[in-house]
């Protein structure tokens, strides 16, 4: 009667530690949670001449920790190993010839496995499971869930997950100096390669909640009471059920090997044009090869194609999917083109205006930086082309007469892509699939309708345009001023570009034009008084919702800046910050989340409409800190005595920070949906604005802090008028202080006291805080958190009491 699978399994369960009435926790333990780290570093300095010299350094680090649970067998294991290497040589021809060479190799290595892993023993292989992966990464127990009243064995997290990153730098700077010019000009190569390997259910899934051993299915599990069935019974029987009943997979669902190479070449020249004034200018040019898989994983969609299409790399996996629009050939090995215009010019200066003194100084310099990993991130998508499926389990309804998923037949065995049909048309009625029941096997796929995740092939290399003015006057030789002025202007900076949103219906106010296809539209309807959402967008073989990583987006920043900084003297140390500035862009995060919804357009096809404040602009920014030795003591102004007077005053340090910051500019959304009728599901439709919100007589509370009445849910089919990032954040009130004492106990050895206060004054705003900015929240306009209270804005006064020796 009950499964040879579940029998293997229940000697994994431990037995009971605690003696009480169930239902109850009967199983108890300590955990023991070690960190290990090890350590080492390895420096070598030769000189071979006076002409030549070597520098050698290894540093080598292994941190392992477990992710504990006190169920046996169920516990993973997180390892971040560092390794960096550096050699540098040095070679000098002439006193006005210099080389360097420098070679380094940089890697980092994360993974978090099973804490069975590699071992011995394949646990899901013994207890009788087949068909999953037999990778030792695998070797573990399934996670098993029995419902109410039990804990649950194994691990079903994204498991095996490792990222290993390796960094191979080759550095050559060669330096002339011939009269007043300084002429450097050097190289830097680095070969870069990523490993992502991201494992799900690859040891099985299972879930067994109870149904059929209740005498009544449809009252499972209900308190532990009698006749509601045990999930402990059903998986002795063998039958899972549930939500999910079951997940596996024979491969991995996500396995990248990513390589690219990054040239870099420049000459710079620092000219001292007069005593008073300094040149330097320079030239580089970069050149950053597109990332791309080893084994050809990865695709790109075709947007010149009637509809569009995806392009792989790989023709042999296309020759099998046999599906034009999904699965074309061939896409280049790179998948986008290689920019080979990245010249980066740059020129500054340093003057010296007064010749008689040299108190005050002119800087001021332009320069274009491009980004050197902006190739990496839109790869993170690009993965290996699995050739081979999982069949489709069925999912129980725990009132069949026999179980349709046994355990004894756990798991069948996968299938090639090649046995699928994809017949036309694409994307016109909702997606179907036909399934073999007797194999699970999906035979036709009917509809295909997908959301691609795709890069621009045309991605070009993201840049900016840095340029500033600083003047600085000493006005005595301690106390500095300086005004300067800093402006950038970013351009192709990356964006998740929503490529095949919709257009707009052409009449507001029709819910018809909410469906998405038009068999979906009432009868009679299409397509006079019904256009769906499908016959709308522009790649038609696709879904409304599909992201392109789309170089497009620009950005601006102005800023001037105050400094006074007043160098210790006379036991006091102080600095004193002001900027005054603006960020302006179209998107501040590559696919990051803000308040309210994400950060992308809420129309794709108009970007111009995103142009706004920065998430985080901050228009004002005030900072101060000292360092103040309290005059008391021996060798100070006042009770300059030793002994007893000077072991109690003297010694002591006072230091504060105090930070005084604008709020951050809040998007302001609707959060109900697609109401657009756009095909947006990403909630980035934003409000109408009808009114003020932040009018001259308006109380601001915290549960009201913006007046909400401004803003009204847009018609149906239409956007919101409300621009981007229209609200502000509460400021940033923080203010730290320190009162040491130093307590010499000889020469070389002091003990020192610490008193710390983090927010001294206790303000509720030490952080800033973001008001709910969605309209569909119960708590729009509100500081609080739903259900919350003014305690949850309470930042408390942090008192933080050491003592410190240093010898």
């Amino acid at each position: 009667m009950f499964a040879t699978q579940s029998q293997n399994t229940v000697q994994y369960f431990p037995s009971p530690t605690q003696n009480c009435k169930l239902p109850c926790s009967n199983y108890v333990r300590n955990l023991v949670v070690p960190l290990t780290v090890d350590n080492f570093t390895v420096r070598l300095d030769q000189n071979f001449s006076a002409k030549d010299r070597i520098f050698g350094q290894f540093l080598w680090q292994d941190q392992v920790a477990p992710q504990p649970s006190i169920i046996p067998l169920s516990r993973l294991t997180v390892t971040d190993n560092t390794r960096n290497a550096a050699l540098q040589w040095t070679h000098i021809f002439s006193p006005r010839t210099l080389n360097e060479a420098r070679f380094g190799f940089n890697r980092l290595y994360e993974l978090q496995d099973f804490e069975t892993a590699f071992g011995p023993i394949n646990y899901w292989k013994q207890i009788g499971l087949k068909n999953l992966d037999d990778d030792g990464a695998y070797y573990a127990l399934p996670a098993i869930s029995l419902g109410t009243n039990y804990g649950s064995i194994g691990n079903g997290a994204s498991v095996p997950f490792f990222n290993i990153s390796n960094v191979f730098q080759y550095v050559d700077n060669l330096t002339l100096t011939r009269g007043r010019h300084s002429t450097k000009i050097g190289a830097d190569i680095r070969r870069n390669q990523n490993m992502n390997r991201n494992g799900l259910s690859g040891n099985g899934l299972l879930n067994f909640g109870g149904s059929y051993t209740a005498r009544n299915p449809l009252l499972v599990q209900v308190g532990g009471q009698p006749d509601t069935g045990n999930g402990f019974a059903d998986m002795l029987l063998g039958y899972p059920n549930g939500g999910l009943v079951a997940r596996f997979s024979a491969f991995d669902q996500s396995f990248s090997r990513l390589r690219n190479t990054d040239f870099m070449y420049f000459v710079q020249d620092d000219f001292r044009v007069t005593s008073q004034l300094t040149l330097n200018v320079g030239l580089r040019w970069e050149l950053h090869t597109p990332f791309h898989d080893k084994f050809k994983g990865g695709n790109i969609l075709d947007f010149s194609y009637p509809g569009g299409r995806l392009l792989y790399i790989d023709k042999t996996f296309t020759d099998l999917v046999n599906n034009p629009i999904q699965a074309a050939c061939c896409a280049k090995d790179t998948l986008t083109v290689v920019d080979w215009r990245d010249w980066a010019p740059r020129i500054g200066l340093a003057w010296r205006p007064l010749p008689a003194k040299n108190s005050f100084v002119v800087r001021a310099g332009y320069g274009i930086f491009y980004d050197v990993l902006h190739n990496f991130y839109p790869t993170q998508s690009v993965t290996q082309n699995i050739p081979y499926l999982s069949p489709v389990l069925p999912s129980p309804t725990t009132l069949e007469s026999q179980p349709p998923v046994d355990v004894r037949n756990l798991f069948p065995a996968p299938y090639s892509v090649a046995d699928r049909t994809f017949p036309p048309p694409y994307c016109q009625a909702p997606s179907s699939s036909v399934v073999d029941p007797a194999t699970g096997k999906i035979t036709q796929v009917l509809n295909q309708c997908t959301n691609p995740r795709v890069m621009l092939p045309d991605n070009r290399t993201p840049y900016t345009q840095q340029w500033g003015v600083n003047l600085q006057y000493e006005l005595h030789p301690r106390l500095l001023l300086e005004l300067g002025y800093q402006g950038s202007h970013g351009l192709r900076e990356p964006i998740g570009w929503s490529f095949n949103q919709a257009a707009l219906p052409s009449a507001a106010g029709n819910p018809n034009n909410s469906v998405t296809f038009p068999t979906q539209c009432p009868a009679g309807t299409y397509p006079a008084q019904c256009s769906p959402i499908q016959s709308r967008v522009t790649y038609y073989n696709f879904a409304a919702n599909g992201t392109a990583l789309a170089n497009i987006a620009q950005s601006v920043y102005h800023a001037m800046t105050f400094k006074v900084d007043k160098r210790f003297a006379q036991g006091l140390q102080a600095l004193g910050a002001f900027t005054w500035g603006k960020v302006i862009d179209q998107s501040a995060e590559l696919g990051g989340g803000v308040v309210g919804g994400t950060d992308r357009a809420q129309w794709g096809r108009l970007l111009s409409a995103e142009r706004a404040p920065s998430n985080f602009s901050q228009n004002r920014r005030l900072v101060m800190s000292w360092v103040y030795e309290l005059p008391f003591g021996k060798g100070k102004p006042l009770l300059n005595h030793g002994g007893i007077v000077n072991m109690i005053a003297g010694g002591w340090q006072a230091n504060g920070i105090v930070t005084l910051v604008d709020g951050s500019p809040v998007n302001v959304f609707c959060g109900c949906g697609d109401r657009s009728q756009t095909g947006d599901t990403r909630a980035t439709l934003r409000l109408n604005v009808v009114g003020n919100p932040y009018p001259s007589d308006f109380q601001q509370t915290r549960t009201q802090f913006f007046n909400t009445k401004a803003f009204v849910v847009p018609p149906l089919g239409t956007l919101g008028n409300a621009g981007r990032n229209v609200l502000f954040s509460t400021g940033q009130r923080a203010t730290d202080f320190s009162l040491f004492k130093n307590n010499p106990i000889n020469e070389r050895t002091n003990l020192q006291f610490r008193a710390e206060f983090f927010n001294l004054l206790s303000s509720h705003f030490y952080y800033p805080v973001f008001p709910s900015a969605s309209a569909s929240a119960s708590n729009f306009g509100s500081l609080l958190p739903l259900g919350g209270d003014s305690g949850d804005l309470f930042n408390p006064r942090i008192i933080q009491l050491a003592l410190r020796l240093t010898f």
